[in-house]
Formats: structure tokens, sequence, C-alpha cells
């Protein structure tokens, strides 16, 4: 590994920017930078330069508004929860809600915030007049602190109904489980946050992974996390147990891991749920500590609202494990589309792509899905057989659980550490990603030992930034085949930093002009560019959207 070369740039307003190295020194000239240009001043041996600092205000729109998804399904679904707004607002402001009270409209109320994520959630009355939701989406974002405003959409679980004439049941051999429980069964200092359908925690399969306060149900805003109709929702209680149940227990089946298990309910009984309840649930399991966060569930429009809780979870240390979706075509859905999340397809027992499942680049690994047996209720029978990517996640999950019980790993080397273990089965990229996720491997392999993807360099830059000014940094890989660059901004509190990165160009990165973007409602961004380009430069932009202070950019490379 080689020694990260620093470079620092600091500048404001009409000022120059100054690039330091550890190595060597150079000063730029005055520049004037637009959102289109920049001069690049780069230090003669600094891996990461300063490019400039903006001459005057960017132009920067103030939200966006995503256009309501499709319905989907009915039951008990709360359909009033369609008429709601999230409008997501800059950590400058204390209270989102407060924030926004002077542009609700007669019929609308906030009925909820969350401020981890900064966002509130705007109700309106059936009796609204025709284009009321519409008219607010388009008025609030001029609200100078408000970022985006999009409508609460529905998302599913991600399991395909179980009928014993489509698939044949699978060996839990498959991913070697009985070569990691030689070393390991788990450990209850592991906690897996289960956000699904509800859990029935005093299952007797169970009932030892949970502690005295199981979790919450967001669906209904109690404290109990269990299915209040057992008899029809087996969802959350079968992803619970593969990811779970008891190892060596003399009890029922065996789950992946002895984890600590946390039950966020976010889906109804019908198994739908909406956007705010499940980023609402993600903030919560990653404040409750939880190192696992299972989501087998997903929706095909993306959301701002839930990109920003899963940006807060991942950094603060949760690992994300979500399926790929189960509408057996390209396009990985949300929130497994998403960069920090572990997306899982499935596969069948023959370790072909499961008929029912998604496929795409975002894919990382493969897991089995069909005729998965674990647990259900116990009033339906205790135990049954389930297909879906659902059931993929959950033991991709409990497999990311053994592996922190043998080896202390961030998130990004836990990431890392699965996808090197994993065994390729000779299908497409976009349908395995890089394998097969192999519990024996990752947990008999130490991570120093894998065969690739370990840290081989870092980049730090810092400065100060006044509202609306912007600067430009650039990054040049140190190896020949990179396999990942993560650029992470640290900025000031009670400000709204965001950050733009560039890659196979030599164009400084804008709101308009990028080819990534981390745009969160705090200062807190964070980038994955998985196989970059060696032969072009990373180059990230960080605008100061709202506050002024100083920042840190953080580029670590893989290969």
């Amino acid at each position: 590994m080689t020694n990260p070369q620093i470079v620092s740039a600091e500048g404001s307003k009409g000022a120059g920017a100054t690039a330091r190295s550890s190595t060597t020194t150079a000063e730029s000239p005055t520049t004037t930078v637009n959102r289109r240009q920049a001069l690049r001043v780069i230090g003669a041996g600094g891996v990461l330069a300063a490019i400039g600092v903006a001459n005057g205000s960017a132009t920067v729109a103030d939200g966006e508004r995503a256009e309501a998804g499709p319905e989907r399904g009915d039951g008990e679904h709360d359909r009033s929860r369609r008429r709601e707004v999230l409008v997501g607002v800059s950590a400058t402001d204390e209270s989102p809600g407060e924030a926004i009270a002077g542009a609700l409209p007669e019929a609308a109320t906030v009925v909820h915030e969350n401020g981890e994520i900064h966002y509130a959630t705007v109700a309106f009355d059936a009796d609204a007049p025709p284009g009321a939701v519409a008219a607010f989406l388009d008025e609030v974002i001029e609200v100078p602190v408000v970022k985006y405003a999009e409508r609460n959409h529905t998302l599913h679980a991600a399991y395909v109904p179980d009928d014993p004439g489509f698939e044949d049941q699978y060996a839990p051999a498959m991913v070697n489980a009985p070569d990691a429980w030689d070393v390991t069964l788990g450990s209850r200092d592991v906690t897996v946050a289960i956000l699904d359908s509800g859990v029935e925690y005093d299952h007797e399969d169970l009932v030892d992974a949970f502690t005295d306060d199981p979790g919450f149900d967001f669906v209904t805003g109690g404290p109990d996390p269990a299915p209040p109709d057992p008899e029809i929702d087996h969802h959350g209680t079968h992803v619970a147990g593969i990811a779970a149940a008891g190892l060596d227990n003399g009890v029922g089946i065996a789950g992946t891991s002895n984890s600590t298990l946390l039950a966020g309910r976010v889906l109804d009984s019908s198994g739908l749920g909406m956007t705010a309840d499940i980023a609402d649930g993600i903030a919560w399991a990653a404040a409750r500590g939880a190192d696992v966060i299972n989501l087998s569930l997903g929706g095909i429009e993306p959301s701002r609202t839930l990109q920003n809780a899963v940006s807060f979870a991942y950094h603060s240390g949760s690992f994300l494990v979500a399926t790929a979706g189960n509408e057996g075509r390209p396009g990985v859905e949300y929130p497994a589309a998403y960069p920090e999340v572990f997306a899982v397809s499935a596969l069948d027992e023959t370790a072909n792509l499961a008929w029912y499942s998604s496929f795409g680049d975002r894919v990382d690994v493969a897991a089995p899905g069909s005729n998965v047996l674990s647990t259900v209720p116990t009033v339906s029978g205790s135990y049954a057989e389930q297909s879906g990517t659902s059931m993929a996640a959950p033991l991709v999950a409990g497999i990311a659980a053994l592996t922190l019980t043998e080896y202390d790993l961030s998130v990004e080397r836990l990431r890392t550490h699965l996808r090197d273990t994993a065994v390729d089965v000779g299908l497409p990229r976009e349908q395995q990603g890089v394998g097969r996720v192999d519990a024996g491997r990752a947990v008999t392999t130490p991570p120093e030992d894998g065969v690739g993807c370990a840290i081989v360099n870092q980049g730090l830059g810092e400065g100060f930034l006044e509202e609306r000014d912007t600067s430009c940094w650039r990054y040049d890989t140190v190896s020949e085949s990179p396999c990942r660059v993560l650029v992470d901004l640290d900025g000031p509190s009670r400000t709204d930093f965001d950050l733009y990165v560039n890659t196979g160009t030599e164009r400084c990165p804008f709101p308009d002009d990028s080819t990534h973007r981390s745009v969160t409602l705090d200062s807190q961004e964070h980038v994955a560019v998985d196989e970059p380009d060696p032969s072009t430069p990373l180059l990230a932009t960080v605008l100061a959207y709202r506050g002024s202070g100083p920042y840190a950019v953080t580029f670590t490379e893989y290969a």
C-alpha cells in the first residue's frame, strides 16, 4: 500500500486556491470558477489537488420534484396516505415542520417530522380540492430552505407466494453455512434489524433472539412490532427466521446466525408500505445501533427521503442488505439500487437465476431464494416454505452477522469481504453480481487474505466555503485496476453541503452535470464509484448549499 498524498485547499469568495501536498507546495493564480468550468491547480507530487473555489454564487435549483409512482395493491393498505407529501428541509433549520408552516394550504397539515433525516410529512384532507397536492409540490420547493418535495410512495414486500409446483426445494448447504458454523454460530452482540411486515417475536424459534424491547410499529405508531394479522401475514416472521432463528437449540429450523434481532414493522399485512414509514424505520434501526439492516422490500420509484435514510444508516455504521426485486426483468428496485445498499438477487436450487428475480448492474451477490423453509406465525403452523428475493436477502444479512462475529469490519470492508469471498457460479454479471454468497468462505477467510479490493490509497482535501460557493477537487487513482473509490464529505453541523462527482471526463461536476451525486439534507455526503477508469481522474465538487464553514473531502481507493 502506498503512502497517501494529502493535499488541502482553502479559499473564500474572490480568493485563489492554495494546493499543498506532503511533498511539494504549489500556489494557484486567482481563478474565476462558474458552474461549467474550473482552472485546474495540481501540486507537483500530489495525488489529490484543489481545482478552485467559486468566485460568486452558484446557481442551484432549490428542489427537485419526484413524480408520483403507480398505485400498487389494495387490501388493508391505507389509501389516504397517498395524499401525503414528504418535504425535505436543509439541516440549517431546527424544525422541518416550522420551516414550511407558512407554505401550507388550508387543507394540509404537518402530521410527522423526522429530525434525523430532516423531513416533514404533510397530509391533505380527503376533501382537498383537485390538484391541491400537485400545486403544493410546485409551490413548496420555492421556500428557500426546502430542498425537495415528493409524494409518499408505496413500496412492497418482495416475495413470491409459495407454490410447490413452480420450484424444487433447495439445500441450505448451497451457501456452505455448516463450514461457517464449525467456526461460529454467531453472537448476540451483533444486532440484525428486520424492517418488514412485523415479526412474531415470541415464536419458539425466535424468542431467544429478542430483548425485552423487541422493536416498533411504524405503520400504526405503536410499540408492538408483531403482525396484527398473523393468520395471513407471514412475511416478516419468515424473513427473521432465515436471518437468525435459533441455531443448535433443538427447536424448529436453523437460522443463519445466533444474532440479536430488532423488529421494525414498516409494511402492512398486505405487504405494502409507505416511503415515510420505511425511511423512519431505517433511521430508527441505525440510531438503535443495528449492525445489519435487512430490507426485503422494494419499489420502482426512487425517493430522496428513502435515499437520505439509507445514507444516514450507512454513515451510522449499519450494513444495509436489500432485495433486487421480484419483477423478473432488468432493473434493480429501490432501496437496493442505492450504492450504499448491498443488493441481492435470488437463485433457484440449480444455482440459476430464479425466474422471478430482478437483475442488473447494481446486484452485488446472489443467494438462494426458492422454497426456503423458515418460521411463520404459530397460528399458521410455525414453519413453512416461501420463495422470493425476500428470502435471499436475509440469508446474506445472516452471513454478514456471522462475519462480524469473527472480524471487526467497517461497513465498506464488510461489503468488500462478502464480495471477495463469493463464488462465481457462471451466470452473467448482472444476474449474480460477483457470485453466490458463501458463508463458509466469508467466516474462514481472514479479510487481509481476500482475493482483492483492499484499501490501496487515501487522499484528503480540506477547505472553507461560504454559502453557495463551490470547490472542485481532483483525485488520480494509483492502481491500474481500481475496483472502487469512495468519496466522503464531512462538513460542519447545522449546514447543508452537497457532493457531486464526475468520472470519465476532465470537467468539474455540478448539479446538472455529474455522473454521481450525494445531496442529503446535512453535510455528511457519500459517493461510491465502482470500477472507475484509471485513465481519467475523479473530479469532486463540494457545494455549500446552505451555511458556511470548513469541510473535508476524502477519497479512498480500493483495488
